[in-house]
């Protein structure tokens, strides 16, 4: 449909010229609408950017299987190929800039990365709850240390190497496992 078009006009664009370049002409132009059909349906740049960034970061993301550690995987894979492809200039606006672009700090915040860390946290408290995980496992943190790691590495320059995902996945499953009971035989 039309706004699917927008929206995969606006990704592209965003990972060739990033967000301080996107304008709403080149947007309206790369996707065969009007400018006026542009802002009839997003409002300004700011919504429209943070409904492509969703599109990709939510609407992409893998369903869950209910193997805890095969879902956190696919989920870091995925948000490691969203950063790759248009989110650290996005990123980069939410650190740098956001007294300027509150507008875009806000609609990012609700329409994906607070939606992104909720289906992290979401496979994480269904394993708590078939047992997988300690019944007092931190969830929150958990999250923090799953998506904060792949911010620092990308962050940091390093792109992460093979099996990255699953090492840190291991790390973060291990700290969470439920521990033998001290009062039990053994």
């Amino acid at each position: 449909g039309v706004d699917g078009a927008i929206l995969d006009a606006a990704v592209r664009l965003l990972g060739e010229v990033g967000y301080g370049a996107l304008t709403m002409e080149a947007v309206a132009a790369a996707a065969g609408v009007s400018k006026p059909t542009l802002y009839r349906r997003f409002g300004g740049r700011a919504p429209l950017v943070a409904a492509a960034f969703a599109r990709l970061r939510v609407g992409g993301a893998p369903a869950p299987t209910g193997d805890v550690r095969r879902d956190l995987v696919a989920q870091l894979r995925h948000a490691r190929a969203v950063l790759e492809r248009v989110g650290m200039s996005l990123v980069g606006v939410c650190l740098a800039e956001a007294d300027a672009h509150p507008d875009l700090i806000a609609a990012l915040r609700a329409g994906s990365l607070q939606p992104g860390r909720r289906l992290v946290h979401d496979a994480l408290a269904a394993a708590r709850d078939r047992g997988e995980l300690a019944a007092g496992a931190d969830l929150e943190t958990a999250v923090e240390a799953l998506v904060g790691a792949l911010y620092a590495r990308r962050l940091a320059g390093d792109a992460p190497a093979d099996g990255w995902e699953e090492r840190v996945v291991d790390l973060v499953l291990r700290g969470l496992a439920p521990t033998a009971d001290p009062a039990g035989p053994g």
